[in-house]
């Protein structure tokens, strides 16, 4: 992506035009959408669409890779590559074999209060741990809970401060930027304009959208389910787009709906529920999760141990994934973040 404009076979006016805008780098070009480079450039649609396609075809790498090179990661480019982002809980990011894959979109879903935004937050927070990245959060519900968000952090600064080398909580809630989409338009224009520039700028090695369904939910009727799925499948488009290009993580999160028949997941959950979107969102998720409240408290399985708080157990379980096995972990929610624990008797009747 660090090909020159100059090297490109372009017109040489094109050229110019690109040069003037101080375009001059693919990676740059790469950076706008059609729309802001006309505007930069004065250039028309056609001259544009031709110097993305030049451009796109000088930085392609037609050679195949052997998957053994793939698996040995020799030889292969960052586009082949696929890595780990850890959840901040050894015995979840055993479960899930390292933590969430990217590139890719992986999905939280599950009923209110089952732990969603706070997964999302622990996840923000342990983007910092390796290495200074940083992290997106784009709410579009409720405003932000910035005080949970403290507390998880005042607690992630107190165990990580030594290894991380952190003189002030700062270092770390500095890290993490939140916009807020009011409606479709709004999201749209973070995905469309907004983030290109920030993906550009900042070491963003995390996006969250909290979450993916309540817009939609609101702005169409029942009469309007294919204009809503050519929306769902443009905004998808992107995610991966972004994900692959920028070698990110993203992390949607989604509402479920009461179903009424037994064959659901998760028995010990309080409710049968089901993702919200329908087919034409779960095509663009690479892993789904689900995330649900249990009937059972931590001090029914450990009565010997005397807790300040007596937290609800909940259940994580993979619906369908890329690389993961359908498979169930239980975990709580304390003043830190979540947690997971071992339930012996749940994993056994699950």
């Amino acid at each position: 992506m660090s090909v020159s404009v100059q090297n490109l076979d372009i017109r040489p006016r094109v050229c110019t035009a690109l040069k003037k805008a101080n375009i001059h780098t693919v990676k740059k070009l790469f950076s706008f959408s059609k729309l802001e480079l006309s505007k930069k450039t004065g250039l028309g649609s056609a001259d544009i669409n031709e110097v993305i396609l030049t451009a796109a075809k000088a930085t392609f790498d037609p050679t195949p890779k052997r998957l053994l090179d793939v698996l040995k990661k020799t030889g292969t480019t960052n586009s082949l590559q696929h890595f780990k982002l850890s959840t901040g809980c050894p015995s979840i990011d055993k479960f899930l074999n390292g933590g969430l894959l990217y590139p890719g979109v992986t999905e939280i879903c599950g009923e209110s209060g089952s732990g969603k935004t706070q997964f999302c937050m622990q996840l923000c927070l342990n983007v910092e741990r390796k290495s200074k990245h940083c992290s997106l959060y784009i709410c579009t519900e409720d405003v932000f809970p910035h005080k949970r968000l403290q507390q998880m952090a005042s607690c992630f600064y107190q165990k990580n401060k030594d290894e991380m080398n952190l003189t002030n909580l700062s270092e770390i809630t500095d890290n993490i930027f939140i916009e807020h989409a009011a409606d479709l338009d709004a999201l749209r224009g973070i995905l469309d304009v907004q983030l290109p520039v920030i993906l550009s700028s900042k070491s963003i090695k995390l996006i969250v959208i909290d979450s993916i369904a309540a817009l939609f939910r609101v702005e169409f009727n029942v009469s309007q389910m294919a204009e809503r799925a050519k929306v769902l499948a443009k905004i998808g488009s992107v995610l991966h787009k972004y994900t692959h290009q920028f070698q990110i993580c993203i992390v949607c999160v989604n509402q479920v709906m009461d179903v009424f028949n037994q064959s659901n997941v998760n028995s010990h959950s309080l409710q049968k529920v089901m993702p919200a979107l329908g087919l034409t969102w779960s095509y663009h998720v690479n892993t789904r999760i689900l995330l649900s409240r249990t009937h059972f408290t931590l001090s029914m399985f450990h009565p010997d141990q005397k807790l300040k708080l007596d937290p609800i157990v909940r259940c994580l379980s993979i619906l369908f994934s890329s690389h993961l096995p359908c498979s169930k972990c239980y975990y709580i929610v304390d003043e830190v973040g979540v947690k997971a624990v071992e339930i012996p008797s749940l994993q056994t009747n699950a």
